[in-house]
């Protein structure tokens, strides 16, 4: 085993093509490099809270791997799971998780760290619940040019769920979720960002199918920014493009250069939320401020009808 890895004396572990039944536990300043992420598999299966296929650690990098996490009743399928301040450098990596039964179930699990993911699939299937990526309070991650699919599950929770964590940063994804029955599915979710660092989501895809309520952007006593983000919500009961939910203070909600599709409300809010939405196409339901307040300026429906300075 590796005992003197250091800041002046890195480490990294390369990994030969092949399927490896194993979890891993990574130190610091050790990278782990596979031989691509179509020939070097590490899979487990769940466990207890916080076991996970591979557990990161600070200033170490994760790249060209499979991972999976197979689950199992009452366990928690974690993929990857990012200790506390863990500042881990993750790409192109292809993360699964399936048949999980634990409300930590997550592809990726940032546990008050900052790691730096981009180039990477993550893929969680059957779940129940079923989340993306979980970033707990005093993480500040980035998380670029990624994919994140949330795949037959009856108990959707989040593609990303970020609490207390505004200083995240999330741009260029895609993400996709399709429920098989039931369940709220949210897209992006931020809960309790402070308004000094709103959560700023940029040049996003996201498309949320089924459920009984889904929301392509859902921000809960939180501050949130988004620039060039396409939201597609439909096929649920009830379907929110945006939705904000505050038991206060007043929060605000901004949306720039964005396209909004949601059958129900292209935003939907309540008293405490402000939402500022500029250059933005609005299709499907109308903005319901549901109490609060929405400034609309150069915005346009699915008719092309434009609207100056007020909402359709």
């Amino acid at each position: 085993s590796i005992t003197d890895a250091a800041a002046d004396n890195p480490y990294t572990v390369f990994v030969a093509p092949g399927r490896y039944a194993e979890t891993v536990t990574m130190q610091p300043y050790v990278s782990l490099i596979g031989a691509s992420r179509d020939s070097t598999t590490i899979s487990a299966p769940g466990g207890i809270f916080p076991f996970a296929t591979v557990t990161t650690a600070a200033n170490a990098e994760l790249t060209a791997v499979a991972i999976q996490n197979t689950g199992g009743m009452n366990k928690a399928a974690i993929g990857v799971y990012v200790p506390p301040g863990a500042n881990t450098t993750i790409h192109n990596v292809a993360i699964q998780t399936q048949d999980g039964g634990h409300s930590a179930d997550a592809v990726v699990y940032i546990d008050a760290a900052s790691p730096n993911i981009y180039d990477t699939t993550l893929v969680a299937t059957n779940n129940s619940p079923t989340n993306g990526i979980i970033i707990t309070p005093n993480s500040s991650p980035s998380i670029t040019d990624s994919y994140i699919s949330l795949e037959d599950s009856a108990s959707a929770n989040c593609g990303i769920c970020v609490t207390n964590s505004g200083g995240s940063y999330i741009s260029d994804l895609r993400i996709d979720i399709s429920m098989t029955s039931g369940g709220n599915p949210v897209g992006i979710s931020s809960l309790g960002a402070d308004s000094s660092m709103p959560l700023t989501i940029y040049n996003t895809n996201i498309t949320v199918s089924d459920g009984n309520i889904a929301t392509g952007v859902y921000a809960g006593d939180s501050n949130v920014n988004m620039v060039n983000v396409n939201i597609d919500v439909s096929g649920a009961t009830i379907n929110y493009g945006i939705r904000g939910l505050s038991s206060g203070p007043a929060k605000t909600i901004q949306v720039d250069h964005c396209v909004v599709r949601a059958t129900t409300n292209a935003y939907y809010g309540d008293a405490e939320y402000t939402a500022l939405i500029g250059e933005t196409k609005l299709l499907g339901g109308p903005v319901n401020k549901n109490g609060g307040t929405a400034t609309c300026a150069g915005v346009y429906d699915e008719a092309f009808v434009f609207y100056t300075n007020s909402c359709p």
